[in-house]
Parts: C-alpha cells; sequence; structure tokens
C-alpha cells in the first residue's frame, strides 16, 4: 500500500487527467471511500458495461460540463479527450459544445482545456438531467 499526500494525489489526478483517464470512487459502506480506480472507458469492464450494454454497475456525477462559446476556439482538444462521445464539434459555429445526455461529468475536457473555456455545472440545474444518473 502506497500513502500520498493530499498534494501527491493532486498532481497524480491532474497527470491522469491528461492521460485521459476516468476518476471512479468505489465504496463499501458510503461515506467511506475504500478504492479511488483511474481508467479509460476502452480499459474498464464495469464503464463498458454501462456504455455498450445499459447495465447500471457505475453512476453519472452530479456535475456535467458546460462549454463557454465565448471562450472555446474550437480547437477540439476536449472533444477527442472525452471518453464518452459527449462533445462535438459546430462547423457552422467552429466552437465545441456538449451532448449532456451523453456527459458523464468526469471533468476531462474541463482538465484538457487550455482556454479555460469549460465548467462544470451541478447536473440538477438543468431539468432535463435532473434525474439521468
Amino acid at each position: 500500500m502506497e500513502l500520498l499526500t493530499p498534494e501527491q494525489a493532486k498532481k497524480e489526478v491532474k497527470k491522469y487527467d491528461h492521460e485521459g483517464m476516468v476518476h471512479t470512487t468505489w465504496t463499501m459502506l458510503t461515506p467511506f471511500v475504500y478504492h479511488i480506480c483511474n481508467c479509460t472507458v476502452k480499459d474498464c469492464t464495469v464503464l463498458k458495461a454501462r456504455e455498450e450494454m445499459g447495465v447500471k454497475t457505475l453512476w453519472k456525477g452530479e456535475y456535467m460540463a458546460r462549454i463557454n462559446l465565448e471562450e472555446c476556439n474550437g480547437c477540439r482538444d476536449c472533444m477527442r479527450m472525452c471518453n464518452f462521445g459527449a462533445i462535438r464539434y459546430s462547423l457552422s459555429m467552429e466552437k465545441c459544445d456538449v451532448n449532456t445526455l451523453k456527459c458523464w461529468g468526469c471533468g476531462i475536457c474541463r482538465a484538457e482545456c487550455r482556454h479555460e473555456a469549460i465548467t462544470m455545472v451541478d447536473r440538477n440545474t438543468i431539468p432535463a438531467l435532473a434525474n439521468v444518473w
């Protein structure tokens, strides 16, 4: 077992963000965390089961990505990093946008955006998503 300081853990998570890894927290009896996993949809059996077969093994995050169109320069870095295909590019606007129903709220796109055009918003503030987990 390896113990990390909070600073070391934050540094590792940022590194994993830029590698496109999704972070999941596993509990036995909530709120006690027994495991934090960092992987991609392609590598994770549990995420694959949810995405490909609809088996509700994991739940979406409490937040979802929102792109500020005034700040987005259309570079598509966020789109390339999204494990869930939730970011689309508009040729007419030359900007990216989030498909809210596909977004898992992992924040990988926000971590990758060099222009700070992406924020995370509470899923419950969007009526169509309030009960989509």
